[in-house]
């Protein structure tokens, strides 16, 4: 975990921690190191190991988090845009006999309903452009697909 961890961190993670989140994780691969490497660790039993990987992954867990929702969030943000293309063509089709029964008032709102999905995605993504990549990020993959599944 603590070699993984850091080539990432110097690697594909770079910008997603903190300067603190760096520091501390630094330190506490150090220790876990010198620990690992002590004469008190060949004699620990696994919960010791355990215990001390948990505390590395306390910090080290969220910075893969925001990892993964900046890996997640442009698949997310597809899915929608195809959903909202989707219904944008539907909308759009009066001519598909299987469609016929649906009034145009109906099909209004269906655009509607996707002209403000889109104006939510694009505000969204904007606020979280603005975000550094080492914060919380303000929008999820899971709220964009929220977002699609209301729609």
């Amino acid at each position: 975990y603590i070699y993984d961890t850091r080539s990432r961190l110097d690697g594909p993670w770079q910008g997603f921690a903190s300067e603190q989140e760096q520091t501390a994780l630094a330190k506490a691969f150090t220790e876990a190191e010198d620990w690992l490497y002590s004469e008190e660790a060949e004699t620990a039993g696994k919960s010791a190991f355990q215990t001390r990987l948990d505390a590395l992954k306390r910090i080290g867990d969220a910075v893969a988090q925001r990892v993964a929702e900046a890996e997640e969030r442009p698949r997310a943000e597809a899915r929608l845009r195809s959903q909202i293309q989707a219904y944008q063509t539907f909308a759009a089709d009066t001519a598909d006999p299987r469609y016929s029964h649906i009034d145009e008032s109906e099909r209004g709102k269906v655009r509607k309903a996707c002209a403000d999905a889109e104006s939510w995605l694009t505000t969204s993504l904007d606020r979280q452009a603005k975000q550094a990549k080492c914060e919380r990020p303000g929008l999820t993959g899971r709220m964009i697909d929220d977002q699609r599944d209301k729609l």
